[in-house]
């Protein structure tokens, strides 16, 4: 106490001690032990057990102590400051926390039910009637203080957040890194405002009501018990009053948080969006020249450690449990995978779509020269279906690291096709799946993206196109990968050098990096390549040219906001970029061919390959078709005056194009037009080919737009709309047309790819910006118009039809109803447009066409599962819905072909409970073959002719099925053991999760019903035994079926009936067969509940409209006729009088019909 210059509040903590301990302070002898240096010191190593990191003694007990140098060598911008070295949490609230924060509503209503009433009050148990009047007085208390303590928590907790904030976050560049911090901060404080102020008013405020309305109701006991009453209720329900008015308080200060700094969000957002640094020059300047360097701020993100203290602030709301902390994000390469399960549906979903997409491109893909890449295809495949059934995260993480090399293989390939692109974007798909789980999350997949490709080998790690490419879909940590580079530099490593330096140079000083990263984030990088450039004799001249010129780049800001002093830049003070003199030269043992390759790097022409095609700066053309994660051209700057040229250029092909002479002269105007495209330099180069395509695109949609909100007729306002739109779609084929040589399809080929997959970024852009106000008119007419065209009787368009197939197909499924909802009317027209039905389903060959149709149908299919799913159908949808059976109808109609093969697909994706949908695929039957009639008297199933053939299935129904587990079943149905085990692994297998046993993979179970049906198939053809019910219920296939029905709960019997009955469609083997199987079931099982279930799948497919498949029919005459069955006797057939007129009513509807068809006969005959 006694210390001069000691802190106030070390004194006030004395003064406060002696107090306790009823000391004067006078009246103590000081000590000196705290000015013995060695004493200090000793007993700072007994209070620590790895004795490191001693406290060094205040500076006024030691006259000697002096200022350490100033070291810019080991500066980093995420230096630990002193009082960062570990974050403390928040202050604990006086009182204990007794809610959770979730748990509380902030709807006054529906506190009621937690409010806690002590039964053994004495006054309560005398009158219970009294009890009732506890709410409505903790209600009135609650809004009678709410108010006044809501304004005084919110004004004081606004106030300090908005300072802090704004001190702490004044150089860092990223509103939503701010904007959380602030959320955290002001939360916290204002729970804790509202906490101090309320608790007391609301004890004595509670208990007051409670005495009135006691005294009010006539109560005359003494007044000692009903005070007593009172205070006790009083008592135990402040807390949740406290909690009450502390939500409400905390949302409601949230909202009013973002506008006090709006401000601060807009200059950063604005900065980012023209391409500028955002930076603080005033508050730069006052700390490099005024505070200490261990605390001074530095430009780039907030430090880690100062990031931990807000999330510990929002984690620990005074007044309510502790929330689950959040999980944090270790040393990449010293992380550990958990194995712990992940019990999420929306995995399974996202993981089924993989799996089909997988499916898909490998069928196209098993005949493809690229045999390497078939090969991790079907690795991919595999551990797909693996992560299916196991879902912990370390097989997540095997899948992302063989996504990851299947890029690398894809991506390093010299040669180029669209099949070649479709391999790269099924590993992109895969990974951009995982990334958008809500159970992984994309911090998840970035930190195992990076650990897997720091994996790889040097050639394969150090490749900046990959390093570019998911940097762009935000999947790796650049941090990591700037750790990792730089301690390779430092072992003087050859590639980690050249990369490092390519690295920079690219994301630092290119004028494409898009700003996807700051020298913070590439720091360390930044500091061993200094290190490296002044350690070695000569230093490379080109390396010190691009960190000068980072330097350079640095210290201009965007923002120009402070003033700007004299004196050293601050901005290169705190880059951590050290200059030559203040570097010691180490002994230089860098080859020096390395030196040599390093003075080379000028402008990007030499760079690490692992092919000389591959081009490092530019973006990769697979960047083109994640349209939804790759930043949209209206970021990227024109050329100043190219709209105004493309402007005039595009009127004056509107003015040509409805000139009556354009279709005499169409040559000559063309060539006229394309000499002006030159003289404008619009084709000097594809960069600037595209962007006239995207202006172009953006006229007439803008245009389109205008028209559309005119209070005028809408006939003249499409007019006006295809007025412009149908010129250009016209000047589009004309340029394809006269593009290279007539036989050389290729680079029409390529416009045509340009200008489709440009209009598709413009509509999602366009979908995403105006959100509701999106017009699908101007995209719809140019699809189908440019469709029209090319579909023209023209020698060279006929070349290009499997070309213009492939990229409408690609670019229809880019655009599906789920990505683009506002699109979804005009993509239903236009994938069952006529021409483009046409072309898929007759004109290309077949299992090529069909595959990409059956794509978009899964696509339309899976946007609509969760709202069928849920009966969930608003008017919107209802249309939609409708559209949907209207295209399957046509489908039935006209090509049954097709519905038939891909049954097994669409039934996978399709809801169980939309009947009508589902038979309308499954009713459909071969044009050659000549449908029995099922209401035929005496039909005789074995006796058809048809039952002998195996219908065509294509999906890849096997692919679904594991390996492991496949193998399994095979050795199962060739014994005749009897195995009670194996149908338990057989109905885990089927479940989806442990914890969630009503969950079932419908997929995987549809792929083995259908694959024990056709194994018991095979297995009876192999014996010459013909098809029967008694050769079937005799096999081990059918007894796996019963016992796995009776086994499994209610879902997944109904789920499984399903399946089975998914398969009784035109006469075939499969048919015939499952048919056989569905009735011995009900014939032999053991619960008449199993009975009432295979009785409800039937009847629910039979009583929805027409059409139903033949199958079904035959099955559900010959179980309501035959008199082994014993249908009418069972009690769910007569439970009730509505449900017994049901069946009747199915009942002579097909009798009827069968009399019909007899004296149809009779007629004929006579």
């Amino acid at each position: 106490h006694a210390i001069p210059d000691l802190k106030l509040n070390l004194k006030f903590e004395i003064e406060v001690l002696c107090k306790c301990l009823s000391l004067e302070i006078s009246e103590v002898d000081p000590s000196q032990l705290l000015g013995d240096k060695q004493m200090v010191l000793k007993f700072c190593q007994l209070g620590r057990e790895d004795g490191e990191d001693v406290l060094r003694p205040h500076p006024s007990l030691d006259t000697e102590v002096k200022p350490a140098p100033y070291d810019t060598s080991i500066q980093q911008a995420d230096s630990k400051p002193p009082y960062f070295e570990s974050p403390l949490p928040p202050p604990v609230p006086q009182h204990p926390a007794l809610y959770q924060y979730q748990a509380i509503s902030t709807i006054l209503p529906n506190m009621s039910s937690l409010v806690n009433i002590n039964p053994r009050i004495a006054l309560f148990q005398s009158f219970p009637q009294l009890q009732t009047y506890v709410w409505p007085a903790i209600e009135q208390a609650i809004k009678d203080l709410i108010r006044p303590v809501a304004e005084r928590a919110m004004k004081i907790a606004l106030t300090t957040a908005e300072h802090i904030i704004k001190k702490d976050f004044a150089l860092d560049p990223d509103e939503n890194r701010m904007r959380t911090a602030a959320y955290h901060m002001v939360k916290h404080m204002a729970a804790g405002m509202a906490l101090i102020t309320c608790r007391d008013p609301l004890l004595v405020t509670i208990s007051k009501h409670l005495r009135n309305a006691f005294v009010s109701r006539g109560v005359s006991d003494d007044q000692k018990i009903i005070e007593q009453a009172a205070n006790q209720v009083a008592n135990d329900n402040t807390e949740l009053a406290c909690a009450f008015i502390q939500k409400t308080v905390v949302e409601q200060v949230s909202q009013e948080i973002d506008k006090k700094l709006a401000e601060e969000y807009d200059l950063r957002s604005s900065s980012r969006q023209q391409g500028r640094r955002y930076c603080n020059t005033e508050v730069l300047t006052y700390h490099a020249q005024r505070m200490p360097e261990q605390i001074s701020l530095k430009p780039g993100p907030a430090l880690h450690q100062q990031i931990a203290v807000y999330e510990e602030f929002g984690r620990c709301l005074p007044g309510f449990h502790p929330m689950a902390p959040p999980q944090r994000k270790e040393t990449i390469m010293h992380s550990r995978q958990s194995e712990a399960i992940i019990n999420s549906p929306d995995l399974v979903f996202l993981l089924t779509q993989c799996t089909q997409e997988v499916e898909a491109l490998l069928h196209i893909a098993i005949q493809s020269p690229y045999s390497p890449l078939v090969t991790c295809l079907k690795h991919l495949l595999e551990t797909l279906n693996k992560a299916q059934l196991v879902r912990n995260q370390q097989v997540i993480f095997v899948l992302i690291r063989e996504a990851l090399e299947g890029l690398f293989k894809a991506l390093t390939f010299q040669m180029e096709s669209d099949i070649l692109i479709r391999f790269r974007d099924v590993y992109l798909y895969v990974l951009r799946s995982l990334q958008e789980c809500k159970a992984l999350g994309v911090n998840f997949v970035a930190l195992h993206v990076t650990l897997a490709l720091l994996e790889q080998r040097p050639d394969h790690r150090y490749y900046l196109p990959i390093i570019d490419l998911l940097s762009r879909l935000h999947m790796i940590d650049m941090r990591e990968i700037d750790t990792f580079v730089a301690k390779d530099i430092e072992r003087m490593d050859n590639q980690a050098i050249l990369f490092g330096t390519h690295a920079v140079k690219h994301f630092l000083l290119s004028k494409q990096r898009d700003n996807l990263y700051n020298e913070g984030d590439l720091n360390k990088t930044l500091q061993a390549l200094n290190r490296f450039a002044y350690s070695t004799h000569p230093p490379p001249e080109l390396l010190v040219n691009i960190l000068e010129a980072i330097k350079m780049n640095m210290s201009q800001p965007s923002n120009n906001a402070g003033i700007q002093h004299g004196g050293p830049d601050p901005m290169l003070q705190s880059s951590g970029l050290p200059s030559q003199q203040d570097m010691y030269p180490p002994p230089n043992n860098l080859p020096p061919h390395v030196l040599s390759e390093l003075d080379q790097v000028s402008s990007g022409l030499m760079v690490p390959q692992l092919h000389p095609s591959a081009d490092l700066m530019a973006p990769h053309p697979v960047l083109s078709r994640i349209q939804t994660h790759v930043p949209s051209p209206h970021g990227l700057e024109d050329p100043p005056g190219l709209s105004e040229k493309v402007e005039l250029l595009l009127s004056e092909w509107v003015r040509s194009y409805h000139h009556p002479m354009m279709v005499k002269d169409m040559d000559q105007i063309y060539i006229v037009f394309v000499n002006k495209l030159q003289q404008q330099g619009i084709m000097k180069n594809d960069d600037l080919i595209t962007r006239f395509f995207r202006i172009s695109v953006e006229m007439c949609v803008g245009l389109c737009y205008k028209s559309m909100t005119e209070p005028e007729n809408q006939r003249l306002a499409r007019a006006k709309c295809y007025h412009t739109m149908d010129a250009f779609v016209k000047l589009v084929a004309v340029l394809m047309r006269f593009t290279g040589e007539p036989t050389n399809i290729q680079p029409k080929v390529n416009v045509l790819q340009k200008v489709i997959y440009t209009v598709a970024q413009v509509l999602l852009q366009d979908h995403q910006t105006r959100g509701s106000d999106f017009h699908q008119l101007p995209y719809q007419r140019f699809f189908i118009m440019l469709l029209t065209e090319l579909n023209a009787r023209d020698p060279v368009f006929e070349l290009m039809s499997l070309h213009v197939l492939s990229i409408y197909s690609q670019v229809y499924h880019e655009l599906r109803p789920a990505k683009a909802p506002g699109f979804a009317y005009a993509w239903l027209e236009l994938i069952s447009h006529r021409i483009f039905i046409e072309k898929v389903l007759i004109q290309t060959p077949q299992p090529k066409g069909w595959l990409y149709l059956q794509q978009l149908l899964v696509d339309l299919f899976t946007f609509l599962a969760p709202f069928l799913r849920n009966a969930d159908l608003e008017r919107p949808l209802q249309i939609l819905y409708k559209g949907t059976l209207r295209v399957l109808l046509v489908l039935l109609h006209d090509f049954p072909e097709f519905l038939c093969d891909h049954h097994f697909v669409f039934c996978n994706v399709i809801p169980p409970n939309c009947i009508q949908m589902r038979n309308l695929i499954l009713s459909a039957f071969p044009r050659n073959l000549g449908l029995p009639d099922p209401f035929t008297p005496d039909l005789k199933f074995e006796e058809l002719p048809e039952i002998a053939q195996s219908p065509k299935i294509l999906g890849e129904f096997l692919t679904i099925i594991p390996k492991e587990f496949k193998s399994e079943l095979d050795s199962f149905l060739q014994t005749d053991s009897v195995d009670k085990i194996f149908p338990v692994k057989l109905r885990e297998l089927l479940q989806t999760s442990a914890t969630h046993p009503d969950t079932y993979n419908i997929p995987l179970l549809n792929a083995l019903i259908l694959y024990i049906g056709q194994s018991g198939i095979s297995s009876l053809q192999t014996f010459s035994t013909p098809i029967s019910p008694s050769s079937v219920q005799a096999s081990v296939h059918f007894s796996l079926l019963k016992t796995v029905v009776s086994d499994v709960d209610t879902k997944g019997r109904y789920l499984l009936l399903n399946a089975i009955t998914n398969q009784l469609r035109y006469p075939n083997s499969d048919t015939h067969y499952f048919s056989i199987v569905l009735l011995a079931l009900f014939l032999r099982a053991q619960s008449e509940m199993v009975q009432e279930q295979i009785t409800r799948v039937l009847l629910e497919r039979l009583i929805v409209y027409r059409p139903h498949p033949w199958g079904l029919l035959v099955t559900f005459i010959e179980l309501i006729k035959g008199e082994e069955y014993n249908f009418w006797e069972y009690r769910f057939v007569h439970c009730a009088p509505e449900i017994k007129r049901l069946f009747e009513s199915v009942a002579r509807s097909c009798i009827q019909q069968k009399q019909a068809h007899q004296q149809t006969t009779r007629e004929e005959l006579e």
